[in-house]
């Protein structure tokens, strides 16, 4: 039998149900089978989530021309056990036909939900779920913030949507049945809102002194004679990856110095500059200044490489 799937969405906050896709009534002989998802599971969910949102964001912000932040999602364990004893007590009535339904809950959980079921295959892959949602991305216009007529999009946009942070999931399985149930942490599809924001680039100049110049231009020589415009957002960029506060290097368009007091001119875009403050907040500054956070950061990456 061909691999057959079903989704359905809910949205919160006052923008309503999805109808439910009615299926062919098909009684499964087996009894329904219940786990909790496995590791191997988790990091397929959460890898396929954030390849997604990863891949959005880089096209977006080259579409726009402005800065697209999607950040990834990390898994939530209370989403997964929700997920999941939705996922159990689901199952039986799907694979005898019934409707794939939404837990009544979420509302009062602050949890968005997207649910996928299909029959016929012969594995159970987390994959295609998310895949199966994303799919939806023609579907969906940003510009607008509005679905095709007669097409579905919620489960792409939930699947996108930048404020959600966290996602836990769960599978039941019954005969050749399988269902997944998808939690998001927070909810969204809020209505009125779009799944992520673009912001225009910011300029930053950083000014450091003559001492302070040359321990950046001794740390751009250890990275590859890197300007020094570079080297600061670099090393921004690397203490945050080591604190888990900063995603991937930026790209930076430099200035040369000016005179002895040296000034750096960068363009940042938003996300970027969010992660410089996250160090400063990590740093616990008693005045929190972005040059002088960026010239501890040199000076305690030139201290761990011995410099």
């Amino acid at each position: 039998m061909d691999g057959r799937v079903y989704a359905m969405r809910q949205n919160l906050l006052g923008v309503g149900l999805g109808a439910a896709l009615v299926v062919s009534a098909i009684v499964a002989t087996a009894a329904p089978m219940s786990a909790s998802v496995s590791s191997g599971q988790q990091q397929t969910l959460l890898n396929e989530h954030n390849s997604v949102r990863a891949t959005v964001a880089q096209s977006e912000s080259a579409r726009l021309g402005l800065d697209v932040s999607i950040p990834n999602l990390t898994w939530s364990a209370a989403a997964a056990s929700n997920a999941q004893t939705w996922a159990d007590s689901q199952i039986a009535s799907i694979a005898s036909g019934g409707p794939v339904l939404h837990n009544p809950n979420l509302s009062s959980l602050g949890y968005g939900e997207n649910s996928y079921a299909e029959f016929g295959f012969p594995n159970v892959d987390a994959k295609r779920a998310v895949q199966f949602w994303a799919g939806e991305r023609p579907n969906y216009t940003y510009d607008t913030n509005s679905c095709a007529a007669g097409k579905v999009c919620g489960h792409y946009t939930q699947v996108v949507w930048a404020n959600t942070t966290g996602v836990g999931c769960g599978e039941a399985s019954q005969g050749t049945w399988t269902v997944w149930y998808c939690d998001y942490v927070p909810a969204g599809n809020i209505t009125g809102q779009k799944p992520y924001n673009a912001s225009p680039n910011l300029t930053v100049t950083l000014r450091w002194s003559a001492a302070e110049s040359s321990r950046l231009a001794q740390m751009g020589h250890s990275l590859g004679n890197i300007p020094a415009a570079q080297v600061q957002k670099k090393c921004v960029y690397v203490v945050g990856f080591i604190l888990g506060l900063g995603p991937q290097s930026p790209t930076p368009v430099a200035a040369p110095p000016h005179g002895n007091a040296v000034t750096y001119t960068d363009v940042w875009t938003p996300s970027e500059f969010a992660v410089l403050h996250r160090v400063e907040a990590k740093y616990v500054l008693p005045a929190p200044d972005a040059t002088r956070v960026a010239t501890k950061i040199v000076d305690f990456l030139l201290a761990l490489g011995g410099h």
